[in-house]
């Protein structure tokens, strides 16, 4: 695999097509209320927020990565920033088995490649990873 492959994965849920339906009234990363759950497994995850985006009636947190490399049990990232720039070095720690859909493939992210960008989408599915109040149906 290219290390200028790009890829998505989505946290907890992952799909092929993903459509953006906008409004003036659309939440932005501001509104969202991180599940302690999510913020104990990703802390700074509200900093790395790019957008919301909405497919159908669900709501989801656009995250970009670059993988820097893989160790035993944890993944070295650095995160896209909002003025475009990257982040500084993070260790996170995906569930093993975890997987990204990267074009029609699906990858282990323990086999993703340095330098591979890949967008992230943590879903609002049942408040497991956020609420965003007022927007919440």
């Amino acid at each position: 695999m290219r290390n200028s492959t790009k890829g998505s994965y989505v946290l907890f849920m992952l799909w092929a097509a993903f459509s953006v339906h906008a409004s003036e009234r659309d939440p932005t990363c501001a509104d969202v209320q991180w599940s302690e759950g999510l913020l104990e497994t990703t802390p700074n995850i509200a900093e790395h927020c790019l957008e919301m985006l909405r497919r159908g009636e669900e709501w989801y947190a656009h995250i970009q990565v670059k993988i820097v490399r893989h160790g035993a049990n944890s993944t070295i990232v650095r995160y896209r920033q909002a003025d475009g720039n990257w982040s500084d070095k993070e260790r996170v720690y995906p569930p093993h088995g975890f997987s990204a859909e990267i074009g029609a493939q699906v990858v282990l992210i323990s086999q993703t490649t340095p330098g591979q960008e890949l967008n992230v989408y943590a879903s609002s599915q049942g408040g497991e990873n956020f609420t965003i109040p007022g927007h919440d149906e």
